[in-house]
């Protein structure tokens, strides 16, 4: 049906389009980032606040949280990994609210991702 020649082309013209599809995923995932990097990019750090519940229970630890910040610097996804449930979102309430200094990766604003402990 196709002649060699024919097929060397579609092959390339194939792995050129796959090629580019993966670079495009990869630049939309969310970079993996460090405990040390997040510190150094937080502006805005909203406390925890209280629940009268919580703390005449005297519940107390720590919830661990899978968080997303995008290109402008706000937090745009959390999850809880860990931690107890009427912890969890009291920290999530908090952290919604942190801001950071826009991330870069070669001088463009990048999304990051990080995993967070936060004491309640």
């Amino acid at each position: 049906m196709f002649n060699p020649a024919s097929r060397r082309a579609l092959s390339l013209c194939t792995l050129l389009v796959f090629a580019l599809l993966v670079k495009a995923a990869n630049a939309q995932e969310p970079r993996q980032i460090t405990q040390k990097q997040v510190q150094k990019h937080l502006i805005k750090q909203v406390a925890v606040p209280p629940d009268p519940l919580g703390d005449a229970a005297k519940l107390a630890g720590v919830v661990k949280l899978h968080v997303i910040v995008g290109k402008n610097g706000k937090v745009s996804a959390i999850k809880a990994i860990s931690g107890h449930p009427m912890l969890v979102q009291r920290a999530i309430a908090a952290v919604q609210q942190w801001e950071y200094k826009p991330f870069t990766r070669e001088g463009k604003a990048v999304a990051v991702t990080f995993d967070l402990d936060v004491t309640v």
